[in-house]
């Protein structure tokens, strides 16, 4: 896994480790979700294409970085949990943050919540 420390940023969270794209099963995960996210209407409405980031996994679930587009115009950039078939996205506006922090393990939801534009796919 790729460690990526908060402790520069100001924040007192310990560092997260992202899984590391050449880990065992780590694009092979990536491409389940992927296909799952493009198949369902969890986040967009099919036909649609996804890249989607593998952040960590614990226990059963698997925590991903999604940016998927459809239609001419519309597309999405959001934080997953995924337990198995099941895709929990993050609420709107002010519910964002607090959502993040119960989908996500407390160092990756803040990384995801303070940096997100280095966990984007």
């Amino acid at each position: 896994m790729a460690a990526l420390g908060l402790a520069s940023c100001g924040s007192s969270a310990s560092s997260y480790r992202l899984a590391g794209r050449s880990e065992p099963g780590v694009r092979t995960e990536e491409a389940r979700i992927t296909l799952l996210l493009e198949r369902s209407r969890a986040v967009i409405v099919p036909p649609g294409r996804c890249r989607v980031r593998l952040l960590g996994r614990a226990g059963a679930a698997s925590f991903v970085w999604a940016f998927c587009t459809y239609g001419r115009d519309s597309g999405v950039s959001v934080p997953l949990r995924i337990d198995g078939t099941r895709v929990t996205v993050p609420g709107d506006g002010s519910f964002y943050s607090p959502s993040v922090r119960r989908m996500f393990p407390r160092g990756l939801a803040d990384l995801a919540l303070a940096h997100d534009d280095k966990l984007r796919p």
